[in-house]
Parts: C-alpha cells; structure tokens; sequence
C-alpha cells in the first residue's frame, strides 16, 4: 500500500489480487520455458557429477553417488529451483517487453531473491522476506540427525527380529521378482499390490521395504514393527524384507558413511552455481543438504539387498519408480549381482515437462555397467500407452514393451457409478496440497451448500488438525474407486486421479497454479 505500481506477477495464491492492477502472469509461456530449458538444464546439473568423482564419492568404483542424489533427480516437486529459474527467464522478457526498471519483491524467500538480484539488470526492492524456519529446517546438520533417527529405528528393529522373529536365511526360486514398499502400496491385503495388481502370479515374490530409506517411506518404530508382525502372520514366504538383513554391522557402516560424505559435501555445497549467469547457490547448496540424508539411507538399503540378491534365481526383476534414486540403487544392485533381466514399470501419468524423468544427453549408458558417468537404466521400460513411449523416448531412455493393461488401473474394471453423485472431488499430489487448497478456497466459499472432499495423496504426512475447514470441507482416506463412483466434479493438479476421471466422462477441473510451470500431463 506504500508503493506505487502499475504490474504486478504472483508466484503461489494471494490472499488479495491488487485491484485496478495488470497481472502479467502468462502460465502458457511459462509451461513452455520449463519444456525448453529442461535439456541445457539436465546436461547442467550433469556437470555437478565431477565433483563427486573429485572426492572419490563412489561405491565399488563403479557408480557415482551422484547418481543417488536428489540434485541428479532434478526434483522440482521438492525444491524450487527449476521454478525460480523459468519464472526469472519469463520476467527478464516481461520486463523488456514493458519497460520495466524497478521491481517490489514481496513475501520470497532467500533462495529467490538471491537468483532473481544476480540476474536482472533494474533496482529491486525486498519487502517481507520469508522465514529462515524453513532453511534451518534442511540444514545438513538437520539431515543428518534425521538420518541417525532412521539408524536409531533400523536398531529397534533388528533387536526385535533377533528375538521374535525367525530369520533364517533360504534360497528363493522364482519366475519374477517385484520390488514394493509395505505398508503404503498394499491396501488390505498384504499379497494385493496396487501398482502391479494381477501382475504378481502365485509363484512370484516381492522384495519388500519396510523403513525404507527413510524418505521413500517414513514409519514410526511402533508401526514398522507392526507390519512386519503383519506379514509374518499372514504370508511368510511372499515377501523378502529387506529390512531383516540389516545387520549391527550395517548400522556402524552408516554411521562411518556420516564422516565420510559430510566434509565432501560440505565444501561442494558451499561452491557457487550459476546456471545461463543465474545465481542458483543457495537454492542447489539446499538440494545437497537433503541429499545428503537420502545416500545415508539407500546405502544401509545398497547393502542389505546385495545381501538377498545372492540368494534369489528369477527370470525377471520388475520395479516402478526406477526414475528415482531408490530405484537407481535397485537398478545398480542387480546389475552388480549380474541380474541383468531389469524392467522399469511406469507408476502414473507422465507429463513432457517432468523434469525428473528428463536425462542428460551426457549420462545416458551406453551397455556398459559401469556407472561413474551414466545413470542406472533398467535394460527395458514397461510404459502404459504409445504416448508415454514417446515421452519417455524424449527424456532419453531407449527400450520399451507397451503394455496391454495397465495394472495401476485394474480397479477400475468392474467400476459402476454411485445412484447419487454430488461430491466435488479435491485431490492434490504428495507436495502441493496447501497451494491446491488455497487456489479453490474462493470456489468452496462461494458454494456453501456444496461439498468438497479432499483426498490425501497415501504418502502425505500433513498435519490437517492445523487448519480451519469450512463446514462444507471434507478429509477423506476412503478408497479413490469409492470417491470417483460419488463424483460429479473432480479438482487436480499433477495427480494421475485427473486422468482417470476424465476416462470415466467425470469433468475434471486441473488447478495450474500461478509462477508454478505444470507438471501435469492432463492436457499435454
């Protein structure tokens, strides 16, 4: 209210639009920037890999940590980046265009603020910068203690198996191994996986994490010992848990891990980056913190499944989420045991500006298995239709089988339509659900009579008790088949949901939020 402007461009939901003001937000342009950069970019952060090669930052000499790394995913649903970065392209052709020569920073935070000062040439202004809670908050110091807390659980854990669970080692003979995470992919019964469905055949097996890396999935001690109970009491022998081979042994290696990569990644982090002469520092010295926590965790996973994989013969080795650095690490693990028969299963809806499935020209491999410079691939990709081959053939991966049924979908093939439809479906993905929230609070007010159910992503861990509903505000963990059978209207963002509601003639309203590029492949 102090300042005079004439044009104003939001980043996130305001509270208020400035009236009488030119809004020059343009979410077409700034999809297409994010599609643009997303090859100079991948090849950029591929260059980051020489420094962990400097450091000597390996396993077995044959694969970088890079390749484990949230930085080397390009995670633009995590960190912001990416988004500052297309966001600053758009704005220096804004202010060209307008002749723009001073701007008013209000509410952004560090990472932001330092990019967008390094890289427009006007006078900027801050006003109202964020809290530094947040960046406290994935400190590397943070992260480590986060990681000693899962070390911590791994060790409750393994006292409990040592002394009420039988732990024999066994060979295993199977056609096909699939890699799962229990409890958050299993529904009610602990042989009915959701993404493979009727994939898995009776004599198959799943290699199962419970803790995980403590990212992927996050269980309390309490809760971890529960499901292991759980599978232990309905079905010894379908699942091979990669929790019960973590060892003492493992656990003081963890700890030595901690050592090891702290002072390689403290100086990396404090290096300078500037990606086309924008200063992105602070926003990758962020992505290397977290990092951080997610190597210290595959690695105690590395090497209880090396452990398992010597024991298993199968024809075939199927996960999903093999775009990832957890299934980077699977991918590595069979490779080195000589399990070469690896396929990576499509797990949603991709979108042609999901920057994390997006390689580098430079670290696609070239048959060999050694992995200092290329990233783990799976030797085929199982995709769901034509248009994901395609998609996948544009980020850089090569082999696919085409499936005929997509199993992620398999509850929908005896669906029927409820008698009554007068819900109004809210399903926001594992990171958005505030922004989602925020950009229909003005359609839930102004429908007082209507009511909006809102569908947690299964991994979301928001604590919903710290805000105010509406009456008219549901939350809801009934099954997404029960929800769409009552749906008259769906809301999404980049959730899969939104594809399967339009499949299903349910209209579908998709929430691009503003100064955020869509990651949403509904409209690609």
């Amino acid at each position: 209210k102090n300042y005079k402007f004439q044009y104003y461009y939001q980043i996130g939901v305001l509270n208020n639009s400035p009236s009488d003001k030119i809004c020059l937000n343009d979410q077409s342009r700034l999809n297409n920037i994010a599609y643009k950069e997303k090859n100079d970019y991948s090849d950029w952060i591929y260059l980051i890999n020489e420094n962990f090669l400097k450091y000597k930052l390996t396993i077995n000499n044959d694969l970088s940590l890079f390749f484990l790394t949230d930085i080397s995913n390009k995670r633009s649903e995590i960190f912001d980046t990416y988004n500052n970065i297309c966001n600053i392209l758009l704005l220096k052709e804004v202010i060209k265009e307008k002749r723009i020569n001073k701007i008013l920073i209000n509410g952004a935070s560090d990472t932001f603020i330092n990019s967008i000062k390094s890289f427009l040439q006007v006078e900027i202004k801050v006003l109202n910068k964020k809290h530094k809670l947040k960046a406290f908050k994935n400190s590397l110091t943070i992260n480590i203690f986060k990681h000693f807390r899962l070390i911590f659980k791994y060790l409750i854990y393994r006292v409990f198996l040592v002394l009420f669970i039988d732990n024999e080692k066994k060979k295993y003979i199977c056609k096909t191994i699939f890699f799962t995470k229990y409890p958050l992919h299993f529904l009610d019964d602990t042989n009915l996986e959701e993404k493979y469905t009727y994939l898995v055949k009776n004599d198959d097996k799943y290699i199962t994490n419970l803790h995980s890396d403590g990212l992927h999935q996050s269980l309390s001690i309490f809760r971890s010992l529960v499901c292991r109970i759980k599978i232990q009491q309905e079905n010894t022998d379908k699942h091979i848990i990669v929790d019960d081979q973590v060892t003492f042994k493992d656990l003081l290696l963890s700890i030595l891990d901690v050592f090891r990569l702290y002072m390689p990644f403290k100086n990396m982090r404090e290096k300078k980056y500037f990606y086309k002469n924008i200063d992105i520092s602070l926003s990758i010295k962020n992505e290397f913190n977290f990092s951080l926590q997610r190597i210290l965790g595959l690695l105690i996973c590395y090497r209880s499944l090396n452990k398992i994989l010597k024991s298993i013969t199968a024809e075939k080795y199927i996960f999903y989420a093999h775009e990832f650095a957890f299934g980077r690490m699977i991918t590595y693990s069979l490779h080195s045991a000589k399990k070469l028969n690896t396929f990576g299963m499509q797990h949603g809806v991709l979108s042609r500006r999901k920057l994390c499935f997006n390689l580098s020209a430079n670290e696609i491999p070239c048959g060999s298995l050694n992995y200092l410079k290329s990233v783990p691939l799976p030797r085929r990709i199982i995709v769901e239709d034509e248009k994901s081959r395609i998609l996948y053939q544009d980020f850089g991966y090569k082999k696919f089988i085409v499936m005929d049924e997509i199993p992620r979908l398999h509850y929908l093939k005896n669906f029927k339509f409820s008698s009554i439809r007068k819900k109004n479906l809210v399903v926001p993905g594992l990171h958005d659900f505030e922004l989602i929230y925020e950009a229909i609070s003005k359609v839930v007010r102004d429908n007082p009579y209507e009511y909006f159910y809102i569908k947690p992503h299964p991994r979301s861990n928001i604590d919903f008790n710290r805000f105010k509903f509406p009456k008219n505000v549901k939350i809801t963990n009934k099954h997404i088949s029960d929800l769409l059978a009552e749906a008259k209207m769906v809301y999404v963002s980049y959730s899969s949901v939104g594809i399967e509601a339009r499949s299903l003639n349910i209209p579908v309203m998709e929430i691009q939020c503003p100064g955020f590029f869509s990651e949403s492949g509904l409209n690609d």
